[in-house]
Order: structure tokens, then C-alpha cells, then sequence
């Protein structure tokens, strides 16, 4: 089974379908001849998602988690490394903040 991703301008992915492995193309022709547009394939080590972005010869790469993290390959990074434990990204802090546990009154 082939994944195909029709990208705009941009190569923002629009849309993500599936070919016919029984075509020699896994049915590329048939998307350029009745969809028309821009395709790539998707493996599956690195699958893409509407509103993702491709990076040409690396992959996909989907949209920041919050406005501070860095694009470092295809991952997001925060500005400052995640320390050991159960931490949460604070956009508004710019920094990881330990998560709490809430009590429900037991």
C-alpha cells in the first residue's frame, strides 16, 4: 500500500491518500490525472498529516507545539531541555514546569 500527500505552495500537506500497489506508479498517474496538484510519497517512518509540512529530501515535520520550540531535523525542540521527571512545557514561562498531581477530595 502506497501513502500519498498532495502539498500546496508551500508544501503544506492538504490531503493524504492511498494508492493501488497494483498500478506500477502505486497509482500516481491516476492522482495527477483526476486530482491534479503536487504529490509525494509517504513512508512509514515518517508519515504526514493534514497541515503538516515537507521538507524536501527529509520529510515531514508537523506544526509547532508552541511558538518558542525550534525546529531541529523534522523534531520541535523547547528552547531549554526537558529535565528528568514528569515536566510540562509552560509557554508563558518559557521553561518546563513540574507537573502536580490534583487531589479530587479523597
Amino acid at each position: 500500500m502506497a501513502y500519498w500527500t498532495q502539498l500546496d505552495d508551500d508544501n503544506k500537506v492538504l490531503q493524504v491518500t492511498i494508492g493501488d500497489d497494483n498500478e506500477a506508479d502505486k497509482g500516481y498517474s491516476w492522482l495527477i490525472d483526476n486530482i491534479g496538484g503536487r504529490w509525494v510519497e509517504t513512508v512509514a517512518d515518517n508519515f504526514a498529516g493534514i497541515g503538516w509540512t515537507y521538507l524536501e529530501g527529509q520529510g515531514f515535520y508537523s506544526p509547532s507545539p508552541y511558538p518558542s520550540w525550534v525546529l531541529d531535523g523534522l523534531i520541535w525542540k523547547a528552547p531549554i531541555d526537558k529535565p528528568e521527571g514528569d515536566f510540562s512545557w509552560d509557554e508563558t514561562l518559557l521553561n518546563w514546569v513540574k507537573a502536580t498531581v490534583l487531589n479530587n477530595g479523597d
